[in-house]
């Protein structure tokens, strides 16, 4: 990975522990990677929550886009993280954030099947009938992957 920071090598691989000594160095919690990824994002990917908390008591953008409009929210919907999208859902990410496709954390969430990511952020106000860059809504991606258990939900 180029461009990556210690704070941010140690957030992708969910190091709470090495995450808290490294901030007392007094890293930058947004300074991103080549591809706009900030040690949140990569923390929201490993799915370690205490990391995620951490990084958001010390002032880092629960919010923040990469290069191509993930926010670690959507980061975290795409890869079945569904404790990191609770824990950002109630740290008041904004659930309706648009990568540059014109995806939402839920449009990503049902192409991957991820259920009860959906129904939380449903839960938290997603836009069920939003379309992205290709005309698609949740429901189509869910249709899309066969998943029933998700049709019926959405």
């Amino acid at each position: 990975m180029q461009g990556v920071s210690a704070l941010m090598e140690a957030a992708s691989f969910g190091n709470y522990d090495i995450i808290r000594a490294l901030h007392v160095k007094s890293y930058d919690l947004e300074f991103s990677d080549n591809n706009g990824w900030t040690p949140l994002m990569f923390a929201s990917f490993s799915g370690d929550c205490f990391a995620v908390e951490f990084l958001l008591e010390k002032g880092a953008n629960i919010d923040a886009f990469s290069n191509l409009g993930a926010t670690s929210l959507i980061i975290a919907s795409d890869h079945g993280k569904e404790n990191v999208v609770s824990l950002l859902l109630r740290r008041g990410a904004n659930v309706n954030a648009k990568s540059i496709h014109g995806m939402t954390a839920l449009c990503y969430s049902a192409r991957k099947g991820h259920t009860r990511i959906s129904e939380l952020l449903i839960e938290s106000g997603a836009d069920v009938n939003h379309e992205d860059y290709l005309k698609k809504t949740a429901l189509m991606y869910a249709v899309l992957l066969k998943d029933l258990e998700s049709v019926n939900y959405l």
